[in-house]
């Protein structure tokens, strides 16, 4: 049945868009989301694809505060989220919300309101994605998620 229906070309484009970013993803933690974002994706678990490629993008933002914007950041924390630890190392990242780190990102102009954007948008459809709900998730929505990030946040040279 399945060599009888055609193949979505949204698929085959965002399949070809995660193998291509193999070879440009270095860091080992990002690999693993990389490559669990690609297998759920292929065998149609869109629930765990969602939730796996924002792994890999919100791993990218932290890796790219604390590679160029520590201070930065810390010094925005303090004004917008004065009780939170600053950040000195990756695992510091676990003591906020995902939301309060992109919130400090824009307030610090680490990165941009279109950037911020996207990531707010697709860290509401990874909620929804992680915990359980009524919904349903398809090919379109995933293929959605994944270019998104893929596009405005892991290609994007001012993230």
């Amino acid at each position: 049945m399945e060599r009888m229906l055609p193949v979505r070309t949204s698929t085959v484009s965002t399949t070809k868009l995660l193998n291509d970013l193999i070879p440009r993803v270095a860091n080992p933690v990002q690999q693993t989301f990389l490559n669990e974002t690609l297998r759920c994706f292929k065998q149609d678990a869109f629930r765990a694809a969602i939730v796996m490629a924002w792994n890999l993008a919100y791993s990218h933002v932290c890796d790219r505060i604390l590679a160029s914007h520590v201070v930065t950041f810390n010094a925005q924390k303090k004004v917008t989220y004065p009780k939170l630890p600053d950040i000195t190392k990756a695992t510091d990242f676990e003591d906020y919300k995902e939301s309060q780190v992109i919130e400090i990102c824009r307030g610090a102009r680490i990165l941009d309101a279109t950037v911020c954007k996207h990531l707010t948008a697709q860290l509401n459809r990874r909620n929804s994605a992680a915990h359980p709900s009524s919904a349903t998730f398809v090919a379109a929505q995933a293929e959605d998620t994944i270019t998104d990030l893929v596009n405005n946040v892991l290609l994007n040279p001012a993230v």
